[in-house]
């Protein structure tokens, strides 16, 4: 049973991927990289597909799912679906198109100064570690955010078997 879990979780994560990956080149071919809608989407985009490989786990084993398998359909679709976001902004920002990286950068630093200009609290600009290692910490960060958010979702969609 598990090896359909696996599937599933697989499968829906490639899905997810492909569509976090679509977004990362339209905003970096069309430079919209301010973009709210398409920032927001593209946190809820592992979510939704996380949550609906759960779903559909439990759907193709008849309704009954463990706590386990829940999370590991969670948590394989999520792992993929950063693992690609990782692989493209690396190709993006360091081996296509470092000038992005400037771009970003004065981006972000617009932003900062509208934030003080509107408000007296302190507002500092952030380094982005473009480095692989920085992309593998972002990577596992994020992972173990969202596993946890899998795993109180799993609660609520696991079956087991009815014990007789």
């Amino acid at each position: 049973m598990d090896s359909l879990v696996k599937k599933t979780g697989v499968l829906f994560g490639v899905v997810g991927a492909a569509i976090v990956i679509a977004c990362y080149l339209y905003i970096w071919q069309n430079e919209d990289f301010a973009n709210i809608a398409l920032g927001i989407g593209i946190y809820i985009i592992p979510l939704a597909v996380g949550i609906a490989a759960q779903v559909y786990s439990k759907k193709r084993q008849g309704g009954l799912l463990t706590l386990k398998q829940a999370v590991l359909a969670f948590f394989l679709s999520v792992l993929i679906i950063f693992v690609g976001e990782a692989v493209i902004n690396y190709l993006i920002f360091v081996v296509w198109d470092p000038e992005a990286q400037e771009t970003v950068r004065i981006l972000q630093e617009s932003m900062v100064e509208q934030e003080k200009a509107s408000s007296n609290a302190a507002v500092q600009v952030s380094e982005i570690d473009y480095s692989f290692k920085g992309y593998a910490i972002a990577t596992a960060s994020k992972l173990l955010f969202y596993t946890v958010i899998g795993i109180i979702t799993a609660f609520f969609i696991k079956k087991n078997k009815p014990t007789t």
